[in-house]
């Protein structure tokens, strides 16, 4: 199965985001999400084009990052010091696929009886 999906203009998106809301299961990995599905950024610039708190964002992107829903990597910059990270969304078809195999996981699970905790 091949899910290949183009990166839609900015008034499709504001379409698609309570789509990818629901399929993140969160607002705020959403609206990360949604901003760099066109444009790989920092994390301050991802505050300043969502205006969510820096805290949220660097915990939401730490979040994704573990789930493999953004790619990042360090930015090259000639300051001392620790250098930021450029994040990129997992393209769309990718997100789709990833998703359905976690639920595929969790529904094999939920079958073989490993729901009850």
């Amino acid at each position: 199965m091949e899910i290949r999906l183009k990166v839609p203009p900015l008034s499709w998106r504001k379409g698609l985001e309570p789509l990818i809301f629901d399929l993140l299961g969160s607002r705020v990995k959403g609206r990360i999400y949604s901003c760099l599905i066109t444009e790989a950024a920092t994390s301050r610039e991802i505050v300043n084009r969502t205006h969510l708190y820096p805290s949220t964002v660097r915990e939401a992107l730490a979040e994704m990052f573990r789930e493999r829903l953004v790619l990042r990597e360090p930015l090259d910059s000639a300051s001392r010091g620790r250098k930021p990270y450029v994040y990129k969304a997992l393209p769309l078809g990718e997100l789709i696929r990833h998703r359905l195999r976690y639920l595929e996981r969790q529904l094999n699970r939920f079958a073989r009886g490993k729901h009850a905790r």
